[in-house]
């Protein structure tokens, strides 16, 4: 069986502290991206981070992911459609 996380394997940040990763709200990010920067899975990294996600992943701070990936299909993420079929969701057209 193929374990989808094995590129965590090969991380720059395996086995480092993850505050680095994970600063205060407002704190230094500059370290974390660099290591980021470095990393051969960065990519598979950030792929992984869905938006809501806090930290450094893949280089980018959760707004800049936010950003990255705004109106683009996310196929690892299910929608709120396939998450809860029993509601009956209405879509809006707001360019009208």
């Amino acid at each position: 069986m193929n374990d989808p996380l094995a590129w965590k394997q090969h991380a720059a940040c395996r086995g480092m502290d993850t505050n680095i990763f994970f600063p205060e709200r407002g704190g230094n990010t500059k370290r974390a991206k660099a290591i980021c920067a470095k990393c051969p899975v960065r990519q598979e990294c950030e792929d992984y981070a869905d938006p809501e996600k806090f930290g450094i992943w893949g280089g980018l701070a959760e707004i800049e992911r936010r950003h990255k990936w705004a109106g683009q299909h996310r196929p690892t993420r299910p929608s709120y459609e396939d998450l809860f079929p029993w509601v009956p969701f209405q879509h809006h057209n707001y360019e009208s």
